[in-house]
């Protein structure tokens, strides 16, 4: 063990406490709104259903950029603000500012978006979703003001009850037979409440009204900042959104939609422990790779990329054979969704590697953006290309592709500017043993499929060997496997 190694070890068990539980919160909305789609795409003919998707891209897309630049300047503000209830307090201003903004998009442009997405129809639903849009940006502050006042367990539960609402509201309106926009008006009744259970929070741990002194003083760190990641939030969401777009700009049919929109769901349990230990870098990190100090944080990189392959690669394994049980087990029609499905279990392991986060850490916002804007470049261009080319699956090969390219740069930058070679981003050698492990389970994954033609029991033994060599492969782990 290094001298360095017990602080090492010790900030990476503060990040993991940290990312715990922001992972929790993640992974129950992720949870929520997978129960969710399996009941709609058994409620809803494909046709509806890739309608009600349509809708959401409006949030996907720029509701998602603007709530990631707020959470992501609060996270990097409250450990370096001199005050963390005026970074807060500035948080909230900006989250009822890209509320406003998002909401008066979606009414002002319905038009544009439903002829766009050729869905002439959906005008008035669009309109509709403007209420949501406002609220629910708002609430999404939630998340980083409850970690960094130390309530991670109020976020828990805070989660857990907003999405059981949430997921009613949008469930029993359906059933009922109502229109998409009488819908999706309804469903605003959920951020609303958040909305209040926020203001309620802020109110009562501390967190300062944005008084124009206070703006002042705080506004022009938070906002300088922001600029930069809301950069980096366009380049990226827009880079993994835009094949989205392009399927529902090319293709007229909402069915053919709504079979893209369910393969390219990836492993969303996965994305959503990759993102909050992204994360808990940036929140964990920030002052040490300011300073100079960039040997802890590297250490929490490849000890994060660690635990991240040794739970993605079997579950890619075993998810890559099983791809069409496990979409009709879900959603019970979309079969044809497996080729696209496929691809995207790929985008994942490039997350693995946590450049990106720590090119944000040191607050260089900007380059992270450029790479981005890069990423996206070649996402639309391939994707209008494959797209002609090969069909449905071509702007998923693209958006694999141009994700990949994203990290190398960021890992020349990262060698050429800060002359950090891009092996320190990786796990050591003793990674290795897990290559096996996986090439087991995917041989196991054949075994079982082709031994039933039972859907059930083909993902029940699937999901049970995926799970069994995570577990072998992390108690190995704490023998040594992959220390560094």
């Amino acid at each position: 063990m290094t001298p360095n190694e017990p602080v090492q070890s010790s900030l990476f068990e503060e990040l993991k406490r940290k990312a715990g539980a922001v992972s929790a919160t993640r992974l129950i909305s992720v949870g929520a709104a997978l129960i969710v789609a399996m009941i709609l795409t058994r409620l809803l003919d494909e046709d509806l259903y890739g309608a009600y998707r349509k809708l959401w891209l409006i949030y996907a897309m720029f509701g998602t950029i603007l709530t990631s630049t707020v959470i992501g300047t609060l996270y990097y503000r409250s450990g370096t603000a001199s005050d963390r209830g005026d970074a807060a307090g500035v948080a909230l201003f900006l989250s009822l500012a890209s509320g406003l903004l998002i909401a008066f998009i979606s009414w002002a442009g319905a038009g544009f978006w439903a002829a766009s997405l050729n869905s002439p129809d959906l005008a008035n639903g669009f309109r509709m979703f403007a209420p949501y849009l406002l609220l629910g940006i708002f609430a999404a502050s939630a998340e980083p003001i409850f970690v960094i006042y130390h309530r991670k367990k109020w976020l828990v539960a805070y989660t857990g009850v907003y999405n059981l609402i949430e997921g009613a509201l949008i469930v029993v309106p359906f059933a009922m037979g109502m229109p998409i926009e009488r819908v999706v008006l309804i469903m605003s009744a959920g951020p609303a409440l958040r909305c209040v259970a926020v203001i309620l929070f802020a109110w009562r741990h501390g967190v300062n009204f944005p008084r124009l002194a206070m703006l002042r003083r705080e506004i022009r760190p938070s906002v300088a900042y922001a600029t930069g990641i809301l950069m980096v939030s366009v380049a990226g969401i827009a880079a993994m959104e835009a094949d989205k777009w392009i399927v529902g700009i090319f293709f007229e049919s909402d069915a053919m939609y709504a079979i893209y929109v369910v393969g390219a769901k990836k492993l969303p349990f996965v994305g959503a422990i990759t993102s909050a230990i992204a994360a808990g870098v940036v929140a964990q990190y920030s002052s040490l790779i300011r300073g100079g100090s960039y040997t802890e944080a590297l250490y929490a990189c490849r000890k994060a990329a660690a635990i991240l392959l040794i739970i993605l690669l079997p579950m890619i394994a075993v998810s890559w054979v099983l791809a069409e049980d496990i979409l009709v087990f879900l959603f019970e029609k979309y079969a044809d969704s497996a080729p696209i499905f496929r691809i995207y279990l790929f985008v994942l392991l490039a997350n693995t590697v946590l450049v990106s986060s720590f090119v944000l850490a040191h607050g260089l916002s900007r380059i992270n953006a450029l790479t981005g804007l890069a990423e996206l470049v070649i996402n639309v261009l391939l994707s209008i290309l494959l797209i002609s080319l090969i069909g449905l699956e071509g702007p998923a090969w693209a958006t694999l592709i141009a994700h990949i390219g994203y990290t190398l740069i960021l890992l020349m930058y990262c060698k050429i500017r800060l002359g950090i070679s891009p092996v320190d981003f990786f796990p050591g050698r003793d990674i290795w043993p897990v290559v096996p492990v996986t090439a087991l389970a995917f041989a196991l994954a054949l075994l079982i499929r082709s031994a039933t033609e039972d859907v059930i029991i083909t993902v029940i033994a699937g999901g049970m060997v995926a799970v069994l060599a995570i577990i072998f492969l992390l108690w190995k782990g704490g023998g040594g496997w992959w220390e560094n």
